[in-house]
């Protein structure tokens, strides 16, 4: 399969900027109809291909994710000329949610370690201490997890550290680059 000049199977899985410049003149060079002029609509979603979930030292690394970007991309590639859009969904958590070890506290003031399940038999409760005001209404007991269960997930895809990106600064660099 032929790939355009600026893709480097090498990369994926790694950090680096994009060079969108080059993207974007490969693109124009192909003369592709307009997307609006497709009489066959055709759209790709992308699900959370970030940092956390495809680097192998990301937070919740998926084995076989950079294997799986790569045919993903070089898919892409191969039928741009039939997808009218992509979409692209992106996991974002603040560090105090539900299923953060840091929303839980047992009796010595300690958060479970990542992956515990926490049920209404549990020793964990829910913090209320500190600078973070929760309201009520979204604020769970763990007897409102009667016949539930709950993980606390380790830390991923957290706002404002990168780690939730699809690659470092991409979208800034994006902007930049036209």
């Amino acid at each position: 399969m032929t790939h355009p000049d600026f893709y480097s199977p090498e990369a994926v899985g790694t950090l680096y900027a994009p060079d969108v410049t080059a993207a974007a003149a490969a693109g124009r060079a192909l003369n592709l109809s307009p997307a609006s002029a497709d009489k066959t609509r055709t759209a790709v979603l992308l699900i959370d291909m970030q940092v956390d979930f495809i680097h192998e030292d990301g937070a919740l690394s998926v084995p076989g994710a950079i294997a799986d970007t790569r045919r993903t991309i070089e898919w892409i590639y191969a039928n741009v000329g039939q997808i009218t859009t992509i979409f692209a969904s992106l996991d974002s958590h603040l560090p105090m949610q539900i299923f953060s070890p840091s929303w839980w506290v047992n009796a010595e003031g300690q958060a479970p370690q990542p992956y515990t399940v926490i049920t209404a038999q549990c020793r964990y409760s829910p913090h209320h201490g500190g600078s973070t005001r929760r309201d009520k209404r979204h604020n769970p007991t763990r007897s409102s997890l009667l016949n539930r269960s709950l993980m606390a997930c380790g830390s991923h895809c957290t706002k404002q550290t990168g780690r939730g990106n699809t690659s470092s600064n991409w979208r800034n660099r994006a902007r930049s680059s036209l």
